[in-house]
């Protein structure tokens, strides 16, 4: 039997529903729009704060005891300025180089006084052969294989004064990455 060939559909219909699909093509609103906006702004603010953290450098220290020379022991080194004597840890030898900034500390009044090393002793020095060498009397100030450098004082310090003064040198012995600080990010990094 043959069935007449008619629409299903009246083609009003039909282009009214295609009419009402084309205009209602809108995602679905998971979010309200406040949410949303704070979200991207959040996003935006880690960002920065990450890229400042990749970007900043904070400085590297290594402390070490030291002692401020006499003017007549300062000449035995060549150097016309008050300078003091500070003893690096022999694992620093390949980070010290002539220039690098120190603060130093006076142990007895802590007083503060920002330098750079001027000289650079050759070689590492046993805590026997530095006691001998600058005249320590074994204060036990040195403990372990030593780098000897020579920090200039400038004016900050007077010889006639503090000459023999122990005193704790702070050495910047390079930086790093804020990000690196971070605990499990600095291995990621290289930190």
């Amino acid at each position: 039997m043959l069935v007449p060939q008619q629409r299903l559909f009246r083609d009003t219909a039909v282009k009214h529903y295609m009419q009402k699909r084309r205009v209602k093509d809108v995602l679905p609103r998971l979010l309200p729009v406040p949410i949303a906006i704070f979200l991207w702004i959040l996003l935006g603010s880690f960002l920065v704060v990450g890229i400042f953290a990749w970007s900043t450098q904070v400085p590297i220290y290594v402390s070490a005891p030291g002692i401020v020379l006499d003017q007549q022991s300062a000449l035995s080194f060549n150097s016309r300025e008050p300078v003091a004597i500070v003893f690096l840890p022999a694992a620093q030898s390949t980070q010290v180089r002539v220039g690098l900034p120190v603060q130093l500390q006076v142990a007895s009044t802590g007083q503060q006084v920002g330098s750079n090393i001027v000289q650079i002793e050759p070689g590492i020095a046993s805590p026997d052969v530095v006691s001998q060498r600058y005249k320590l009397n074994s204060t036990g100030l040195i403990v372990g294989p030593s780098v000897v450098v020579l920090v200039g004082l400038g004016t900050a310090l007077s010889t006639n004064i503090y000459a023999g003064s122990l005193l704790t040198a702070h050495v910047q012995v390079g930086s790093r990455r804020v990000l690196s600080l971070l605990p499990g990010v600095g291995s990621l990094i290289g930190g």
